[in-house]
């Protein structure tokens, strides 16, 4: 029988936080009866009743606990799992978590998940930028220096220059879009980089509380969820309307919705593609934009619709 004060570790669910969940807990027993003669209570897991004493009498003599289980919990036999290839930037992720925690101190303006989406924005300094501040906010340029410093840190418009005729623009798009090759402005990893930051914003913006790192890691678990983002994408942005797609990249031609964002896209067009004869996308023939907008939305609809 148990002895007097001996200390049993028994699993049961918390009187607080997440009700049901199995807990481990540690319970002193009083009685030399244990818990013999008391019925299993509802909601734990397993109970201690008595001492078994194994190879009793040799050197080999062992004294294990005698247990009853619910069903509850039936315990775990390994705490490995195979290698997901993600590991390494889910770790990235909550390094910068740490240093957002530890600049929020003194620095409370911003969330952690707000702090770690800007240094992700500016891992290129790409996107400096006032119109990138739309999700996430304005560039807080200081948490982005000390995690920098800090040590131990693990596209459309090309057709204008193609010399083809505007009957050809959706033909020379739909070839760039989204391409393993270094000749478009809209590779294939622009394309993922532009789906996660709008889902994950999106999500993150519905509950801030929630890590980054856990975000990335439930819409990177398996195939099927990764897959599933550009459904997401599709569903979130547009609607499920693929001519909702296609209107909204035509409108990034002539009225993108707002002066800061026409004023950009001016400024991007002028230094790569921009003449005297089309100094803003404007001036493309009418023609031409419908056929890159059109390739655009084609491109929405088979990455959502892809098994």
């Amino acid at each position: 029988m148990p002895r007097r004060g001996r200390l049993s570790q028994r699993l049961s669910a918390p009187a607080v936080g997440r009700p049901g969940r199995p807990q481990l807990r540690q319970r002193h027993v009083h009685r030399y009866s244990g818990d013999l003669g008391f019925p299993l209570p509802a909601n734990w897991a397993f109970d201690q009743i008595t001492n078994t004493v194994l190879a009793a009498g040799t050197a080999g003599e062992v004294e294990i606990d005698n247990d009853i289980v619910s069903g509850r919990g039936l315990g775990v036999n390994s705490v490995t799992r195979p290698r997901d290839p993600n590991d390494g930037f889910s770790t990235m992720l909550i390094w910068i978590e740490a240093r957002a925690s530890q600049w929020w101190v003194d620095h409370p303006g911003r969330s952690g998940p707000e702090l770690v989406a800007q240094w992700l924005r500016m891992r290129s300094n790409a996107f400096a930028f006032h119109g990138a501040d739309t999700v996430f906010g304005e560039l807080d340029s200081g948490f982005i220096d000390v995690v920098r410093g800090y040590p131990g840190r693990p596209d459309g418009c090309q057709w204008y220059q193609s010399g083809l005729s505007s009957d050809e623009a959706y033909a020379f798009a739909a070839d760039r879009f989204a391409t393993r090759a270094d000749n478009s402005f809209l590779s294939l990893g622009d394309y993922f980089a532009d789906v996660d930051a709008w889902v994950i914003g999106q999500q993150s913006r519905l509950d801030p509380a929630i890590p980054l790192s856990a975000l990335f890691r439930r819409q990177y678990a398996t195939r099927d969820t990764a897959a599933n983002r550009f459904g997401g994408f599709f569903a979130r942005r547009f609607g499920l309307n693929a001519d909702r797609a296609r209107v909204c990249a035509a409108n990034m031609f002539d009225q993108p919705g707002d002066a800061k964002t026409a004023g950009i896209r001016n400024a991007f067009w002028w230094d790569q593609f921009g003449d005297v004869l089309a100094p803003t996308p404007v001036l493309v023939s009418g023609t031409a934009r419908a056929g890159v907008a059109r390739a655009f939305a084609d491109l929405v609809v088979e990455f959502a619709s892809a098994p």
